[in-house]
């Protein structure tokens, strides 16, 4: 089974590099960071999609925080569980602003790439 594996191994890389380099000697030769409008359109329309996905994250992460405080407002919370909602809604704040300086960087580079 072993000897079975290892071939079969062997034969899918033999075979991916075999491919892998006539992709290269029949593509055209663009230099880093070149292409055409299409590719690059499509890159700059991959990212707006990011930045649009990562802006619905945030806006979930927003909303399960207000749910927390909430709870944690409304005295209805053990002390121990009073402490691990507070450390929670701690985490996701920080989660938060992470996402957010993310979303700045990629609007930023959007801004800058495909304006």
């Amino acid at each position: 089974m072993r000897t079975r594996r290892s071939i079969a191994l062997l034969a899918t890389a033999g075979a991916l590099a075999l491919g892998g380099t006539a992709t290269a000697v029949a593509g055209p030769a663009n230099g880093p960071g070149g292409g055409n409008d299409t590719s690059k359109a499509q890159r700059c329309a991959r990212v707006g999609h990011a930045i649009d996905a990562l802006e619905l994250t945030a806006t979930r992460l927003q909303t399960r925080i207000e749910r927390v405080k909430e709870r944690i407002a409304a005295a209805q919370l053990s002390p121990e569980k009073l402490a691990r909602a507070q450390a929670f809604v701690a985490r996701l704040e920080k989660r938060l602003a992470r996402r957010e300086a993310l979303i700045d960087r990629l609007e930023a580079k959007f801004a800058e790439k495909c304006a």
